[in-house]
């Protein structure tokens, strides 16, 4: 790890399993409450001019699913979770 390497970590331990699997819709966020995940990678990653490199998002859902969100592969990323 670089020394000046971020790490955000968020716990959403009632994911459900849904959002632990991957199989919610884009057009409905509110569901799972994926908003606030997409909130958090944005509050994470982004800063006024494109996405921090030297940042990484941790999202921790339930108890056996991990995922994350290395800033410098991220591409195409907006400041409002509804574009993609």
């Amino acid at each position: 790890l670089r020394a000046h390497h971020r790490h955000f970590v968020v716990a959403s331990p009632n994911a459900s399993a849904a959002v632990r699997s991957g199989a919610f819709s884009p057009n409905n966020l509110l569901e799972g409450r994926v908003d606030v995940l997409c909130r958090c990678q944005t509050a994470a990653l982004w800063y006024s001019n494109g996405v921090r490199a030297d940042a990484t998002l941790w999202l921790a859902l339930g108890s056996d699913v991990s995922v994350g969100v290395a800033g410098a592969r991220v591409r195409g990323l907006a400041p409002d979770e509804k574009t993609y």
